[in-house]
């Protein structure tokens, strides 16, 4: 694990996470925030090496979609902690932090491995699709109770409303919006889904027009168009790191026809996906840079 100056929430998550496998993420929401609160885009939501496994193969994607779907769908709904075994058997904990009964926060902690309780379809599913069972069970972390849970977020929780009576002024001095860096985290903790800005403005309990003028004047892009350009600079990631065919990657960015992809792919770059990752090989253009090199 290697430390980050990110924020102190992030200094905090990587301290917690230190010498074990849990992942922990942290999604603000509303207009709730500050500079202290900024985490990295892995640490919005769940995630662990299972997972993406699993993602890969058919009708994967769609299964964690649905699932993950549902427990948002039950933290909004119930507004209480609760915790279970995703789809696939991998185990997890949420809890949403409330201010005047509105949900301004969800903790996640999970990539969690219980040996003792536990359904048997995750050593069934990594099986079914040939892979080694317990090399990827060996990348999650073992036996994290519900108790280790509650006490690892009562920890989490507290820092975070604490910094939450922070100035939402940046260090930099410019004007910091909760709201407009807490809709960029939200869509890209979500750009494998259908997200919309009408479900934006429904999951921040704000008005469309409002979020989506407030976007647009703040961010120079409207709602949609920062989608689009988040799922573009995924894509460029996945084409050059991953032998993923452009299809799995389509549909992994939430474009369920592929010809769309291209055709807004070609508009924004200049090129076909195919043709990037053709000239990306061909050039041998550094990886880490994440442009497109023409």
């Amino acid at each position: 694990m290697t430390f980050s100056n990110y924020s102190p929430l992030m200094d905090l998550i990587n301290g917690l996470c230190y010498g074990t496998k849990l992942h922990i993420g942290v999604l603000m929401l509303g207009n709730y925030g500050n500079e202290k609160l900024k985490v990295h885009g892995d640490n919005t939501m769940h995630k662990g090496h299972v997972c993406d496994v699993l993602k890969s193969y058919p009708n994967g994607l769609s299964k964690c979609m649905r699932c993950r779907k549902a427990a948002l769908s039950k933290v909004m709904r119930d507004k209480k902690p609760f915790a279970g075994f995703c789809v696939n058997g991998v185990y997890e904990y949420t809890r949403p932090l409330l201010e005047n009964d509105e949900i301004f926060c969800i903790i996640y902690i999970g990539n969690i491995y219980l040996q003792n309780d536990r359904p048997m379809n995750l050593t069934a599913e990594l099986e079914k699709h040939d892979i080694p069972a317990q090399e990827i069970i060996a990348t999650m972390e073992p036996d994290f109770t519900y108790e280790k849970c509650i006490k690892l977020a009562d920890m989490l929780e507290s820092y975070i409303r604490i910094l939450l009576k922070e100035s939402p002024t940046s260090t930099n001095g410019n004007e910091y919006i909760p709201i407009i860096e807490n809709i960029k985290n939200y869509i890209a903790a979500n750009l494998e889904y259908n997200i919309t800005p009408e479900q934006i403005a429904e999951a921040f309990h704000y008005n469309k027009q409002y979020v989506g003028r407030l976007f647009k004047q703040k961010t120079g892009k409207s709602i949609k168009e920062y989608i689009n350009y988040r799922r573009l600079k995924l894509a460029n990631k996945l084409l050059t790191e991953t032998n993923d065919t452009i299809l799995s990657i389509s549909m992994r960015l939430g474009y369920n026809n592929i010809s769309y992809f291209n055709r807004i792919y070609k508009q924004h770059y200049g090129l076909t996906p195919g043709e990037y990752r053709q000239q990306f090989y061909k050039y041998g253009i550094e990886k880490s840079t994440g442009q497109i090199p023409f």
